[in-house]
């Protein structure tokens, strides 16, 4: 098949979608299929780690503040992408990201008669804090605003992936009708899997991810302080970089545990393996998750997990079996987790086995098939008689 993505962020951006192309990208072609990506221009930074996958850089713009590495296709290239889209005439149209891109590959599935898929990556109702205008405004008035554009945009493709069941529901829940079928991110078992090591340090907990304020990276640092005040001797390496970076160092020195957070910042994605496997936990405070591809890593390289509950995170996370759950928001009982798992060898090796045979139910290779059963399903519709993009 020829398949075509198209995405607003893609290397050299860094987020949980930006991971989802790259291994899945790299799956279809691995398959024999035809792979190209539309998405934006990073200009002289440009890269493209996936051989075999062609992509096409589209002009852009910046639509949000506190994200100034974040670009999204300008919806003036409409004319300039159909027309290379019908040079290419694909079989799918899979887009990734939910804004300009999403009514581009609308138009651009309409006009070729081109079955279109779309996945729901991002759950729009808690950034409306991270962008303008909507920033500016309460979050019950936006959250139905973005309910209202979530259910126009996802009722206008002809099938969706919700990468967890309960964003499945949920976008049910708000009046989404098209087929919803439920299709991990996936983990590649063959580059993230438990390594043997050599211990040495302070016990380790780890945190990979974006330093955005949906992350809700502070909740780690007020937890970890409140564990360091019972005396037991750890640290927190925190991976990753974003607008929050500098608010969340000055946060370590005011708690006075600077000295005990490692900030890392972006790590090459090839080296979070070395990463994970040199910690004890994982933990998360993150309220953003649809699914939580760094949880996967983590655990598909045999980490317990502490998060938290909300969306899919309990329902990757089994508490009490794999890891623990806290509510939201929630330092002491987040602390109290961490010093479980700190003190409780037994149950922390315990974890850690049921974490990695979890992760296992999620294998990049699986659902990368599972994801080719949707596409042929499509293009045997498209070419029957009563085909129809509203069916």
């Amino acid at each position: 098949m020829k398949i075509v993505f198209i995405s607003d962020v893609y290397s050299p951006y860094t987020s949980g979608i930006v991971t989802s192309l790259t291994n899945f990208s790299r799956e279809l072609v691995a398959l024999g299929h035809d792979v190209i990506l539309f998405t934006s221009d990073y200009g002289s930074r440009n890269i493209n780690p996936v051989d075999g996958l062609r992509v096409i850089r589209l002009k852009t713009s910046t639509a949000m503040a506190n994200y100034p590495d974040y670009r999204c296709i300008s919806a003036l290239t409409w004319r300039e992408g159909l027309k290379v889209l019908k040079d290419l005439n694909p079989d799918i149209i899979h887009v990734h990201t939910p804004s300009f891109a999403a009514w581009l590959s609308d138009f651009f599935s309409r006009s070729l008669k081109v079955p279109l898929v779309s996945t729901y990556h991002t759950f729009l109702p808690d950034i409306s804090g991270q962008i303008f205008p909507l920033n500016k405004i309460s979050k019950s008035i936006t959250t139905p605003i973005l309910n209202g554009y979530t259910r126009a945009h996802y009722n206008r493709a002809t099938a969706v992936i919700a990468p967890s069941e309960v964003i499945k529901q949920s976008l049910q829940g708000i009046g989404v009708s098209k087929p919803i079928h439920v299709i991990s991110n996936g983990v590649d078992s063959r580059v993230f899997y438990p390594r043997s090591k050599e211990k040495s340090g302070p016990f380790r907990f780890l945190h990979v991810g974006r330093l955005s304020e949906e992350k809700n990276v502070d909740v780690l640092l007020h937890a970890f302080r409140s564990l360091s005040l019972t005396g037991e001797k750890s640290e927190l390496v925190i991976v990753g970089d974003g607008p929050e970076k500098d608010r969340l160092e000055k946060l370590a020195f005011d708690l006075g545990i600077a000295s005990q957070i490692l900030f890392l910042g972006r790590i090459e994605h090839s080296k979070l393996p070395e990463v994970y496997c040199c910690a004890d936990v994982f933990v998360t405070a993150s309220t953003f998750e649809t699914e939580g591809l760094v949880i996967l890593e983590a655990m598909a390289c045999g980490l317990p997990v502490i998060g938290v509950d909300k969306l899919a995170v309990p329902t990757l996370v089994q508490h009490g079996v794999s890891g623990l759950i806290a509510q939201p928001f929630s330092h002491e009982e987040f602390a109290l987790h961490m010093e479980s798992l700190l003190k409780k060898s037994e149950m922390r090796q315990q974890f850690a086995i049921a974490s990695h045979q979890r992760s296992q139910e999620f294998a990049l290779t699986q659902c990368a098939a599972m994801l080719v059963d949707v596409y042929e399903g499509l293009v045997i519709k498209r070419d029957s008689p009563a085909y129809s993009l509203s069916a």
